[in-house]
């Protein structure tokens, strides 16, 4: 699980760490392979605060050019990022934003409800999701006719017929 309770926003005087927008935390559930990465994430990052001399706090940043994490990157750092790959695999259109999206939208289509996706994208409400992803979720409608469909054949099949 991950807890995402803070939000990093450039400031006048600076980067300034906040609540979110919804003034709560939300936690969501990460795979195993997502774990792993992390873990040697904040172990290399131990590491190289210990060859500088520091320790990486345990309220240190995750992602901070800072040896001791004391600062956070620059919230657009990973959308200058993102750039070189984006570039590299053919998708020069394609906005970091758009995969938050694409994941959305996926999720959707593959049935997953719509308040755990809403959970995911840190909306404090499920219709907020669905004002914005609702043109997807017709798209599980042929799956919803379906599925009515085999029931209403099936419960016609196991009844008698009229009048025997």
């Amino acid at each position: 699980m991950a807890t995402f309770a803070r939000a990093v926003v450039d400031g006048l005087d600076g980067l300034v760490v906040k609540d979110g927008k919804t003034h709560r935390a939300y936690v969501v559930a990460l795979d195993s392979d997502t774990v792993e990465v992390l873990r040697r994430h904040r172990d290399a990052s131990r590491e190289r605060a210990a060859l500088c001399g520091v320790s990486l706090g345990d309220r240190g940043f995750v992602f901070s050019f800072d040896p001791d994490g004391a600062r956070p990157w620059r919230p657009d750092t990973v959308t200058h990022r993102f750039s070189r790959p984006r570039q590299q695999v053919g998708l020069p259109e394609v906005r970091l934003h758009d995969i938050r999206h694409y994941v959305a939208t996926r999720l959707l289509a593959g049935g997953v409800p719509i308040s755990t996706v809403a959970g995911r994208l840190g909306h404090a409400r499920a219709s907020t999701t669905l004002n914005v992803y609702s043109h997807f979720v017709p798209a599980t409608d042929r799956v919803a006719a379906d599925l009515l469909a085999s029931l209403l054949t099936s419960a016609a099949r196991s009844e008698p017929a009229p009048g025997g």
